[in-house]
């Protein structure tokens, strides 16, 4: 069982000493297509001075666990399947594109081998998301066909999401470890529901470590999950 706590009450919870800032950038160009998921940019901080925000507050964790706090900003685009067609494609994804701050509470217990994310994202969809801009500048330095359907995008909205996610440890060792989570989403961008489970085999510190031991890994990994959708604005437009 997940025994959760916030953070004014008096338990053994510990601060993790980790900090890390990491970048992440994908593009469809790197597959030569320009189809859905088009675009994401991804900046992580982890520090600990981060549990001084104030939404940081308001985001459960587990009792008697090690907690790491995480900054994100996050930008995401998409595209329909063509990008030349200068009109709505009914029946396909429409353009759409979401920039958001996230505020992220993990902790763990590795004597118990549970995770818990805690997540908040507020931000915008549709035009302040800066896609239609981003996608025409990088295909005029590549030399590539403009996108002609970005006038047609989902309508602006802002963004306000909500995420839990759990995690048991089913085998947990520093070469290989299996797990299963949980996780619901809901807010005005993405409502669902999700189960899943992973492995990794390799040379890796344990997963429910809370505090980073290991400066080199070397490993792979394999998961699987099923989703149930009850909205995506993505996908559906502005719920509002």
């Amino acid at each position: 069982l997940f025994a959760f706590a916030v953070s004014a009450q008096h338990d053994t919870a510990r601060i993790s000493r980790t900090e890390s800032i990491k970048l992440n950038y994908e593009n469809d160009y790197f597959t030569g297509t320009d189809i859905y998921y088009t675009q994401g940019i991804k900046l992580e901080l982890v520090f600990p001075f981060l549990r001084y925000s104030p939404i940081m507050f308001l985001l459960p964790r587990l009792s008697n666990s090690i907690t790491q706090y995480e900054i994100n900003f996050d930008q995401d685009c998409f595209t329909p399947t063509s990008i030349t067609v200068d009109s709505i494609q009914h029946g396909d994804r429409p353009y759409s594109g979401y920039i958001y701050l996230g505020n992220v509470k993990t902790s763990t217990r590795e004597d118990k081998k549970q995770k818990l994310e805690a997540e908040v994202d507020v931000g915008t969809l549709g035009k302040c998301a800066v896609c239609e801009q981003e996608q025409k500048m990088i295909h005029r330095w590549i030399n590539d066909r403009q996108p002609d359907g970005w006038k047609y995008q989902t309508a602006s909205e802002v963004m306000v999401n909500y995420r839990l996610k759990c995690e048991k440890g089913i085998l947990n060792d520093t070469s290989f470890d299996m797990r299963g989570y949980g996780q619901v989403e809901a807010g005005n961008i993405y409502d669902n529901v999700i189960l899943g489970g992973a492995l990794r085999l390799g040379k890796m510190q344990r997963y429910f470590a809370g505090n980073r031991t290991r400066k080199f890994q070397l490993y792979t990994f394999l998961g699987g999950w099923a989703e149930g959708v009850g909205y995506n604005a993505t996908l559906q437009g502005a719920l509002f």
